[in-house]
């Protein structure tokens, strides 16, 4: 027990020291050389050796002091990042409030418009395929390269203001279309289900995208030193970008991975459940699904 103690105390020290300290220091260090460069910094070298040779000769007279105030203030900056990127993931979800909601609602029906009109040129598409017309040269798509742009807009009718809530929502609303099961009430019983190596699947994609977030995260810290010296408001963005293109990347892997769990575990939990099924039909997903919320 002993030995189990140690180790999982020597992964904490090593996950705290790479997640928290390491960020935390670098943000320190860039918030101090923010404020000695401010915003004409044209003797960065010059400006830089002296700061560093000022706080050298005040940590000299306290040493401790000196480091306990250090890593007391990159503590602080990585806690402020990780409450950052609870909020980013709670924003990337898209599952706002009312007064949020309301602010929400034109980019989410601006998406849904566009999914409604690339839906219809779809469908228009697959008619004229199977009717046999032909394609004006130059003037028409075929319905794959049209499905392609209509889910790049979301995989089914956006729901959320965000790409990434209506991603992960999609894959709720999938589920339902094909097989009636609401996944948010399966999804706790699926798991028990699941094998241990895609566990681990699901663990490695939400930590990316968990990332991604606390990347974003950050980015913005990193744009608030841009009030000091305006070099740092550019490194942010540039930081907050690529945390948003991750944290899209992630989401779609995510719900793609998820969706299959779905596919391949459904019939197995109607049949755990007193459903039996060879494929998991529309019907017996219902059915399940009554199971599944016992009456509430």
């Amino acid at each position: 027990m002993q030995t189990f103690l140690s180790e999982l105390g020597k992964k904490l020290a090593e996950r705290w020291l790479l997640t928290l300290a390491v960020p935390g220091l670098l943000y320190c260090a860039a918030a101090v050389a923010a404020h000695s460069l401010g915003h004409h910094p044209r003797t960065v070298i010059t400006t830089l050796r002296l700061e560093l040779a000022s706080l050298s000769a005040e940590a000299r007279r306290d040493p401790l002091l000196a480091v306990l105030t250090v890593l007391l203030c990159a503590a602080a900056a990585a806690l402020l990042a990780s409450a950052c990127a609870g909020a980013v993931r709670w924003l990337w979800r898209g599952d706002w409030p009312t007064p949020l909601a309301v602010l929400g609602r034109p980019l989410r029906e601006r998406r849904a418009e566009r999914w409604e009109r690339r839906h219809g040129e779809y469908e228009a598409a697959v008619r004229a395929e199977r009717l046999g017309a032909t394609r004006s040269s130059g003037t028409a798509l075929p319905a794959v390269e049209l499905a392609r742009r209509r889910n790049r807009v979301g995989l089914a009718p956006p729901s959320r203001p965000t790409w990434i809530g209506d991603r992960i929502a999609a894959v709720q609303a999938l589920v339902i279309a094909e097989y009636g099961v609401d996944l948010a009430v399966a999804w706790p019983r699926l798991w028990l289900l699941v094998p241990d190596d895609q566990r681990a699947e699901v663990r490695t994609v939400w930590s990316a995208f968990a990332g991604a977030a606390t990347l974003l995260a950050w980015g913005v810290l990193y744009t608030v030193l841009g009030l000091l010296s305006w070099p740092f408001a550019i490194l942010g963005v540039v930081v907050a970008l690529h945390g948003w293109y991750r944290g899209r990347q992630a989401a779609a892997a995510y719900g793609d991975l998820i969706e299959s769990i779905a596919d391949l575990h459904l019939p197995k939990l109607a049949e755990a459940m007193g459903v039996p099924t060879g494929i998991l039909e529309t019907r017996a997903g219902r059915r399940l699904n009554r199971t599944l919320h016992k009456g509430t």
